[in-house]
């Protein structure tokens, strides 16, 4: 009976050890799967570029909001999703890195919404007044719309950390 008690005792103070290892491996999946993802988004984020950019008539219009979506959405995967996965780890951050990757996420966050709003209201045009789609959809507004939701990104994105 003395054995049994003290095998209880000995599978009770590595409880914890366990669960650590339990948790350790199902964040080392997450990891994978997130850098999974990452790699497949940007496989075919980048494959979706070069169509674009290899067809002249896919450049004008909506294209270039399309591209510039995709572009956006490409930083997002490639620097700001890895910034905070590496920040989910335990290891020491300064106040000044961690505030700086945090804004710039949430400028790309801004812009990509921005982008998916702005190609949503030229879809919008071009489906309902065709005739006077002609005029906004010129490349020099589409850069104008470009600018523009870079601009309210950085208005919105900037002063978000600032106070920390």
């Amino acid at each position: 009976m003395a054995n049994v008690s003290h095998s209880a005792n000995l599978s009770a103070q590595f409880r914890p050890f366990q669960n650590y290892m339990t948790y350790s491996n199902a964040v080392a999946v997450w990891y994978y799967v997130s850098y999974y993802i990452i790699a497949l988004s940007t496989m075919l984020n980048v494959s979706l570029l070069a169509v674009i950019y290899s067809k002249k008539n896919l450049r004008a219009g909506a294209g270039l909001l399309i591209s510039h979506l995709v572009v956006v959405d490409l930083l997002v995967i490639l620097v700001a999703f890895p910034a905070n996965i590496s920040q989910t780890q335990n290891q020491p951050v300064s106040n000044f890195s961690c505030a700086a990757a945090q804004t710039f996420t949430y400028v790309l966050w801004c812009a990509k919404q921005y982008s998916i709003l702005f190609l949503a209201i030229n879809r919008v045009l071009a489906l309902h007044v065709p005739r006077q789609y002609r005029i906004w959809s010129r490349h020099k507004n589409n850069i104008i719309l470009i600018a523009v939701c870079w601009l309210i990104a950085l208005i919105f994105g900037l002063p978000s950390n600032a106070g920390k």
